[in-house]
């Protein structure tokens, strides 16, 4: 077996992150129109919240109090009227602005540099969590949860107290790319945020932040299966980039339960694993992670066509529990997978029930293969 040659893994660490800030007039263009995307967008969606809430919070059961509450609604309503107005133009433009952005935007991401200090012990701790954190009242209407805003400093609390070197959230809104890099900027040296914007629909929406060197500049790869229906307006695609110890594939692969979905799940896949062979001469591992949206409870067939590309899952040898509740039904849909030859890893695979998402997140260490200690996975969720 190939041991990780830690020599050139520690001289890449010593490495500038400023070397992944591009400095092609295009993409320093992109990222300042993004921004003002981004500001454009925070009027409609801050009134479009506000007027979700108020529509959707519960009434009280007396009707004395149930008309109180009415009325105060509307009048809450009529407050916040110009605020939508206003938003619907300035959305429109941010729109725009995004698809202007996206044609001249060469790398399909935007780098941004932390004052954190890089991972220097031999394990990695990996998380993932689907957030379910869109724009106003989308987590509601598609996760069940309240608005982002409202779980925004819980989400901090929980990145905090895990600590990962390696951080991967997926359904997260551009929105909110400024104010966790705010509060996690002292803490890692290197984001990858704006990862797959879209000017006509909503982007990947995907976060990462590291602490493990980062030898290259990632790469993020469009998917060019189409989607069906609404998803068609999602830039759904992987970033992939290359630390010491292996690389990472990190995705959101199309929802639906049909069997149509089903196939186009499987040639993202396809997608995937030719990303792969491109990538394979060196033998380092690769870690797929993320909402892989493949039911391991109620469609093992597909599952184990996954498996079948080459890759192990930690968790498989263990129980199998649940990392996402769609209404009443509980699916195992997140995974952290490997695909690794002569060079390997050990991984310990954990599931963390945050509390805060209609998904559980996935733990991972990382760390090199050694022969006296197999991989292991343990379970854990709320008491």
């Amino acid at each position: 077996m190939t041991a990780i040659n830690e020599t050139t893994a520690n001289t890449q660490a010593n490495n500038s992150q400023c070397e992944f800030e591009s400095t092609l007039t295009k993409d320093v263009v992109a990222e300042k129109v993004q921004r003002c995307a981004t500001h454009l967008m925070r009027l409609f969606w801050f009134g479009e919240e506000r007027y979700h809430l108020l529509v959707t919070d519960p009434l009280p059961s007396t009707m004395t109090a149930k008309t109180v509450e009415v009325s105060k609604r509307i009048l809450i309503g009529i407050a916040y009227l110009p605020t939508v107005i206003l938003g619907v133009p300035c959305a429109a433009i941010a729109y725009s602005f995004s698809a202007i952005a996206n044609v001249l935007n060469t790398r399909g991401y935007t780098f941004w540099e932390g004052e954190g200090k890089n991972n220097e012990k031999s394990e990695t701790k990996v998380l993932h969590l689907n957030t379910c954190m869109f724009p106003g009242g989308l987590p509601l209407a598609f996760g069940g949860q309240t608005p982002a805003s409202h779980r925004m400093d819980r989400l901090i609390a929980i990145i905090k107290k895990e600590s990962p070197d390696v951080l991967c959230l997926s359904e997260v809104s551009r929105l909110f790319s400024s104010p966790l890099y705010d509060e996690l900027k002292d803490l890692y040296p290197m984001f990858f945020v704006d990862i797959g914007l879209n000017g006509g629909g909503m982007e990947s929406a995907l976060f990462i932040a590291c602490r493990d060197q980062v030898l290259t500049p990632p790469t993020y790869v469009p998917f060019q299966t189409p989607a069906e229906e609404e998803q068609k307006l999602m830039n759904r695609g992987a970033l992939i980039f290359e630390t010491p110890k292996c690389w990472y594939i990190y995705t959101h692969l199309h929802p639906k339960d049909s069997d149509t979905a089903d196939q186009i799940r499987q040639k993202e896949l396809d997608e995937v694993m030719e990303e792969i062979k491109k990538r394979s001469k060196g033998n380092k591992p690769f870690i797929l992670l993320g909402d892989l949206n493949i039911d391991h409870l109620s469609k093992p067939q597909e599952y184990q066509k996954m498996i079948n590309r080459g890759f192990s899952d930690p968790q498989q040898s263990s129980y199998i529990k649940h990392t996402c509740v769609d209404k009443d039904r509980k699916e195992r849909v997140d995974y952290a997978l490997v695909h690794q030859k002569e060079t390997k890893l050990t991984l310990k695979s954990d599931i963390l029930d945050t509390g805060l998402s209609d998904h559980l997140a996935i733990k991972l260490e990382v760390a090199p293969y050694h022969p006296s200690e197999p991989p292991t996975s343990k379970k854990k969720g709320r008491k």
